[in-house]
Protein backbone atom coordinates (compact mmCIF):
# COMPACT_ATOMS: atom_id res chain seq x y z
CA UNK A 1 0.00 0.00 0.00
CA UNK A 2 2.08 3.06 -1.14
CA UNK A 3 -0.32 5.57 -3.16
CA UNK A 4 -2.36 6.44 0.17
CA UNK A 5 -1.37 10.32 1.75
CA UNK A 6 -1.33 9.69 5.30
CA UNK A 7 -0.54 5.65 5.41
CA UNK A 8 1.54 3.07 3.92
CA UNK A 9 2.50 -0.73 3.93
CA UNK A 10 5.93 -1.55 2.79
CA UNK A 11 8.33 -4.30 2.86
CA UNK A 12 11.91 -4.46 3.12
CA UNK A 13 14.36 -7.14 2.24
CA UNK A 14 17.58 -6.88 4.92
CA UNK A 15 20.85 -9.15 5.00
CA UNK A 16 23.52 -8.24 7.95
CA UNK A 17 26.98 -9.36 8.37
CA UNK A 18 28.33 -9.43 11.35
CA UNK A 19 31.74 -8.60 12.33
CA UNK A 20 34.32 -8.89 14.97
CA UNK A 21 34.35 -6.45 18.19
CA UNK A 22 34.91 -2.87 17.24
CA UNK A 23 33.63 -2.91 13.67
CA UNK A 24 30.40 -2.29 12.67
CA UNK A 25 28.10 -4.74 11.09
CA UNK A 26 27.29 -4.44 7.28
CA UNK A 27 23.45 -3.93 6.62
CA UNK A 28 21.90 -3.87 3.42
CA UNK A 29 18.35 -3.51 2.62
CA UNK A 30 16.18 -3.55 -0.30
CA UNK A 31 12.65 -3.06 -1.52
CA UNK A 32 10.56 -5.82 -1.67
CA UNK A 33 7.26 -5.14 -3.28
CA UNK A 34 4.59 -8.18 -2.40
CA UNK A 35 1.01 -7.68 -4.48
CA UNK A 36 -2.26 -9.39 -3.81
CA UNK A 37 -4.00 -9.43 -6.72
CA UNK A 38 -7.66 -11.17 -7.91
CA UNK A 39 -7.61 -14.97 -9.05
CA UNK A 40 -9.05 -15.38 -12.62
CA UNK A 41 -12.08 -16.88 -11.66
CA UNK A 42 -13.23 -13.94 -8.79
CA UNK A 43 -16.45 -13.10 -9.21
CA UNK A 44 -15.66 -9.09 -9.36
CA UNK A 45 -14.10 -9.78 -13.00
CA UNK A 46 -17.84 -10.93 -14.15
CA UNK A 47 -19.91 -9.38 -12.19
CA UNK A 48 -22.01 -6.86 -13.91
CA UNK A 49 -22.42 -3.27 -11.66
CA UNK A 50 -25.80 -1.65 -12.59
CA UNK A 51 -28.24 0.93 -10.91
CA UNK A 52 -31.75 1.69 -12.53
CA UNK A 53 -34.30 4.47 -11.35
CA UNK A 54 -36.82 6.69 -12.29
CA UNK A 55 -36.89 10.18 -11.63
CA UNK A 56 -40.66 10.96 -11.19
CA UNK A 57 -41.98 12.57 -14.20
CA UNK A 58 -38.35 13.95 -15.46
CA UNK A 59 -36.18 10.24 -16.91
CA UNK A 60 -36.00 6.71 -16.77
CA UNK A 61 -31.98 6.12 -16.67
CA UNK A 62 -29.70 3.13 -16.13
CA UNK A 63 -25.97 3.12 -15.77
CA UNK A 64 -23.69 0.16 -15.71
CA UNK A 65 -20.29 -0.89 -16.06
CA UNK A 66 -19.38 -4.53 -17.22
CA UNK A 67 -17.60 -5.82 -14.15
CA UNK A 68 -17.00 -5.06 -10.52
CA UNK A 69 -13.49 -5.30 -10.24
CA UNK A 70 -10.91 -2.83 -12.72
CA UNK A 71 -6.98 -3.08 -12.92
CA UNK A 72 -5.47 -0.17 -12.27
CA UNK A 73 -3.95 1.52 -15.31
CA UNK A 74 -6.74 -0.74 -17.08
CA UNK A 75 -10.02 1.07 -17.88
CA UNK A 76 -13.73 0.52 -17.94
CA UNK A 77 -16.20 0.89 -20.44
CA UNK A 78 -19.90 2.96 -19.07
CA UNK A 79 -22.89 2.84 -20.09
CA UNK A 80 -25.73 5.60 -19.89
CA UNK A 81 -29.08 5.16 -20.92
CA UNK A 82 -31.90 8.02 -20.56
CA UNK A 83 -34.98 8.05 -21.09
CA UNK A 84 -37.21 11.26 -20.63
CA UNK A 85 -40.38 11.79 -19.62
CA UNK A 86 -41.16 15.20 -19.95
CA UNK A 87 -41.79 16.76 -22.81
CA UNK A 88 -39.09 19.12 -23.78
CA UNK A 89 -36.37 18.05 -21.60
CA UNK A 90 -32.69 17.93 -23.02
CA UNK A 91 -29.50 16.36 -21.74
CA UNK A 92 -26.68 18.81 -20.74
CA UNK A 93 -23.26 17.77 -19.76
CA UNK A 94 -22.10 14.51 -18.15
CA UNK A 95 -19.96 14.33 -15.01
CA UNK A 96 -18.09 11.24 -14.34
CA UNK A 97 -15.24 10.88 -11.53
CA UNK A 98 -13.36 8.12 -10.03
CA UNK A 99 -13.60 8.70 -5.85
CA UNK A 100 -11.65 7.07 -3.69
CA UNK A 101 -12.50 6.67 0.08
CA UNK A 102 -9.76 6.03 2.59
CA UNK A 103 -10.08 5.44 6.55
CA UNK A 104 -7.15 5.46 8.65
CA UNK A 105 -6.67 4.39 12.23
CA UNK A 106 -3.82 4.00 14.61
CA UNK A 107 -2.69 2.43 17.59
CA UNK A 108 -4.71 5.30 19.98
CA UNK A 109 -6.73 7.96 18.57
CA UNK A 110 -10.18 8.57 16.01
CA UNK A 111 -10.49 7.22 12.72
CA UNK A 112 -9.16 9.75 10.17
CA UNK A 113 -11.30 9.48 6.79
CA UNK A 114 -10.52 10.90 3.39
CA UNK A 115 -11.52 11.36 -0.12
CA UNK A 116 -10.01 12.16 -3.28
CA UNK A 117 -10.48 11.85 -6.84
CA UNK A 118 -8.31 9.83 -8.61
CA UNK A 119 -9.54 10.86 -12.26
CA UNK A 120 -12.84 12.54 -14.01
CA UNK A 121 -14.05 12.86 -17.74
CA UNK A 122 -16.64 15.82 -18.66
CA UNK A 123 -18.70 15.14 -21.70
CA UNK A 124 -19.72 18.91 -22.66
CA UNK A 125 -21.78 17.27 -25.66
CA UNK A 126 -22.79 13.71 -24.60
CA UNK A 127 -25.00 13.34 -27.42
CA UNK A 128 -21.65 12.85 -29.78
CA UNK A 129 -21.51 9.51 -27.50
CA UNK A 130 -25.25 8.73 -28.76
CA UNK A 131 -26.16 5.76 -30.40
CA UNK A 132 -28.28 6.73 -33.49
CA UNK A 133 -31.43 4.55 -32.73
CA UNK A 134 -34.77 5.26 -31.81
CA UNK A 135 -37.71 3.20 -29.68
CA UNK A 136 -40.85 2.57 -31.11
CA UNK A 137 -43.49 2.24 -28.59
CA UNK A 138 -47.21 1.80 -29.09
CA UNK A 139 -49.28 4.71 -27.48
CA UNK A 140 -52.98 3.98 -25.30
CA UNK A 141 -54.88 6.83 -27.56
CA UNK A 142 -54.48 5.29 -30.59
CA UNK A 143 -52.96 2.77 -32.77
CA UNK A 144 -50.31 4.80 -34.71
CA UNK A 145 -46.78 4.09 -33.34
CA UNK A 146 -44.78 7.17 -31.97
CA UNK A 147 -41.11 7.42 -31.83
CA UNK A 148 -39.71 7.95 -28.01
CA UNK A 149 -36.49 9.20 -27.70
CA UNK A 150 -33.76 8.21 -25.50
CA UNK A 151 -29.97 8.91 -24.64
CA UNK A 152 -27.62 6.22 -24.61
CA UNK A 153 -24.47 7.51 -23.87
CA UNK A 154 -21.12 5.47 -24.15
CA UNK A 155 -17.67 5.88 -22.97
CA UNK A 156 -14.40 5.21 -21.35
CA UNK A 157 -13.01 5.96 -18.20
CA UNK A 158 -8.88 5.50 -18.13
CA UNK A 159 -7.68 4.50 -14.38
CA UNK A 160 -4.58 6.19 -14.39
CA UNK A 161 -1.39 3.72 -14.05
CA UNK A 162 0.42 4.94 -10.79
CA UNK A 163 0.38 3.83 -7.28
CA UNK A 164 0.38 7.34 -6.02
CA UNK A 165 -2.03 8.75 -7.87
CA UNK A 166 -4.83 5.11 -6.28
CA UNK A 167 -4.48 2.95 -4.06
CA UNK A 168 -5.93 -0.94 -3.82
CA UNK A 169 -9.04 -1.40 -2.46
CA UNK A 170 -8.05 -3.34 0.63
CA UNK A 171 -8.75 -3.59 4.50
CA UNK A 172 -5.33 -4.14 6.96
CA UNK A 173 -6.81 -5.00 10.36
CA UNK A 174 -8.59 -2.05 11.83
CA UNK A 175 -5.71 0.42 10.05
CA UNK A 176 -6.65 1.03 6.48
CA UNK A 177 -9.66 0.69 4.32
CA UNK A 178 -9.79 1.82 0.89
CA UNK A 179 -12.97 1.71 -1.04
CA UNK A 180 -14.15 3.16 -4.36
CA UNK A 181 -16.93 4.30 -6.34
CA UNK A 182 -17.95 5.95 -9.91
CA UNK A 183 -19.58 9.30 -9.32
CA UNK A 184 -22.06 10.61 -11.44
CA UNK A 185 -23.86 13.95 -12.27
CA UNK A 186 -26.00 14.10 -15.33
CA UNK A 187 -27.55 18.02 -16.38
CA UNK A 188 -31.26 18.06 -17.56
CA UNK A 189 -32.07 21.42 -19.52
CA UNK A 190 -35.81 21.55 -18.53
CA UNK A 191 -38.21 23.63 -21.19
CA UNK A 192 -37.81 26.35 -18.77
CA UNK A 193 -33.96 26.47 -19.03
CA UNK A 194 -33.66 25.56 -15.57
CA UNK A 195 -31.11 23.21 -14.98
CA UNK A 196 -31.20 19.58 -12.75
CA UNK A 197 -29.13 17.55 -11.98
CA UNK A 198 -29.34 13.68 -11.83
CA UNK A 199 -26.67 12.25 -9.52
CA UNK A 200 -25.97 7.99 -8.89
CA UNK A 201 -22.44 6.26 -8.05
CA UNK A 202 -21.39 2.70 -8.62
CA UNK A 203 -19.46 0.73 -6.14
CA UNK A 204 -16.33 -0.71 -8.01
CA UNK A 205 -13.28 -2.37 -6.63
CA UNK A 206 -9.47 -1.37 -7.62
CA UNK A 207 -6.72 -4.08 -8.26
CA UNK A 208 -3.43 -4.23 -9.19
CA UNK A 209 -3.01 -6.89 -12.12
CA UNK A 210 0.43 -8.70 -12.94
CA UNK A 211 -0.22 -8.24 -17.23
CA UNK A 212 -1.02 -4.27 -17.13
CA UNK A 213 2.85 -1.82 -16.36
CA UNK A 214 2.63 0.49 -13.70
CA UNK A 215 4.47 3.64 -12.49
CA UNK A 216 5.49 2.98 -8.93
CA UNK A 217 7.55 4.88 -6.36
CA UNK A 218 10.89 3.84 -5.71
Amino acid sequence: VEGLPNASVVYKLEATIERMKFYNDLICRKHLRVVRTLSPAALELSETVAVDNTWPEKVDYSISIPAKAIAIGSSTPISILVVPLLKGLKLGPVKISLAENSQYCGSFGAVCTQERTVCKIRLRDPLDHMNDDQERVLTDENDDFAYQDRWEVNTMLQIPPSLSKCTQDCTLLNSIKVRHKIKFIISLVNPDGHVSELRASLPVQLFISPFVPLWVKS
